[in-house]
């Protein structure tokens, strides 16, 4: 046995069996790569990566009225769950944008850091959850994260301190994500106050009915004999009185977790029983 022969490293194995360059991390090699020839630390970004890139090209600088980077976080938080973030990965990204310099976020500027892991956990409580922190970031399109060998997340610089390759986090795509989220933000606004102006209505029918079936409970206590009868040729009971509240009340208790279509059908449903029972008082008093 030739025991000065060396086996061949990864690569030349990996050019004997004719594998693409790019797959090499594939090869198992130890501390690098994953069952897709993923560095570890690097999670699909998805749609939300075109989008960050997309953002990213078009960034001008803080929109009109921001002055400083910290008020586009405002309306993130005011999307709330609907921005896509949880609150532990807001208060992550608050600490990325916070180790930025205020003077990048500017038209031509690159607003970026290279925060570590490490002071990230401060915030986030351990370093699963400040990775979990970035893969919700970079899916929902806030950010961009540009990473090196062996995951390496900090820029090489030359002896004067300039930037010769770029690696960390580019917060250009914040911009327009935050935008985004002051969209939602007023739709919820406008929703809400809509709600409110729906539920009035529901409320007011709902008054309405009560007072129709209390005055035609009246009316069939005192009723005689004879206007009983037309009582029941008009449709009044008291059994079915009672049965037209019991919906009134299932319709209104409905009204607030139903959808627009189901909302509507609910407020036209509320109309109808007040016209009937209005036709039926009338009945009643002829």
């Amino acid at each position: 046995m030739d025991h000065g022969h060396q086996p061949p490293g990864v690569d030349a194995v990996a050019d004997r069996i004719d594998v693409p360059r790019r797959f090499h991390v594939t090869l198992n090699r130890p501390g690098q790569g994953g069952p897709r020839g993923q560095a570890k630390g690097r999670p699909h970004s998805g749609p939300g990566g075109y989008k960050a890139a997309a953002a990213a090209s078009d960034f001008t600088g803080l929109p009109e009225g921001y002055a400083h980077p910290r008020q586009l976080l405002r309306p993130i938080l005011e999307a709330g769950r609907r921005s896509g973030l949880c609150p532990g990965a807001i208060n992550t990204l608050t600490v990325i944008v916070e180790a930025t310099d205020r003077r990048s976020w500017v038209a031509g500027g690159m607003p970026s850091c290279s925060v570590s892991n490490d002071r990230l956990a401060l915030s986030a409580g351990s370093l699963p959850t400040v990775t979990r922190h970035i893969r919700q970031l970079r899916e929902v399109g806030a950010l961009q994260v540009h990473y090196g060998e062996n995951n390496r997340r900090h820029p090489i610089r030359d002896n004067s301190g300039g930037i010769v390759v770029f690696m960390g986090f580019d917060l250009r795509p914040l911009v327009s994500f935050a935008m985004a989220c002051r969209r939602v933000a007023q739709q919820q606004v406008e929703l809400q106050k809509r709600i409110v102006f729906l539920a009035g209505e529901v409320t007011g029918l709902t008054l309405a009915i009560e007072e129709h079936l209390v005055s035609l409970e009246i009316r069939l206590g005192q009723a005689t004999p004879t206007s009983l009868d037309g009582a029941a040729g008009a449709g009044v009971s008291l059994e079915e009185l009672q049965s037209i509240r019991r919906e009134t009340r299932n319709l209104r208790s409905r009204f607030a977790r139903s959808s627009d279509e189901a909302q509507q059908r609910i407020q036209q449903r509320l109309r109808d029983l007040v016209d009937n029972l209005r036709s039926q008082e009338e009945a009643l008093r002829d």
